[in-house]
């Protein structure tokens, strides 16, 4: 007899590979249902960065020393929630 840290897994759905990761995620919910929401925030990340260099570009070019520190900050924000929520959703 084999020694199985995990337990006994049961018997997966193999009669499709949709089936089979269908039942994967049904084993992790938790864990699946964190990727899922760390790649939403890691694309909303990603989605708000071109508005982000528009507003910075616009107070570049009324030179607005303020609206562009501000705007350089949002950049640095979204970029380094982008880099945690990227690294987190690997892991998951």
């Amino acid at each position: 007899m084999r020694f199985s840290p995990a337990g006994d897994p049961g018997v997966p759905d193999d009669r499709s590979a949709t089936r089979y990761l269908i039942w994967l995620a049904g084993r992790r919910k938790l864990m699946f249902g964190a990727g899922i929401l760390l790649g939403v925030v890691w694309m909303v990340a990603q989605a708000l960065m071109p508005a982000a260099v528009g507003r910075a570009v616009d107070g570049l070019s009324r030179r607005d020393d303020g609206a562009l520190l501000t705007w350089a900050l949002v950049l640095l924000g979204l970029g380094v929630l982008q880099a945690v929520a990227g690294v987190l959703r690997h892991q998951c």
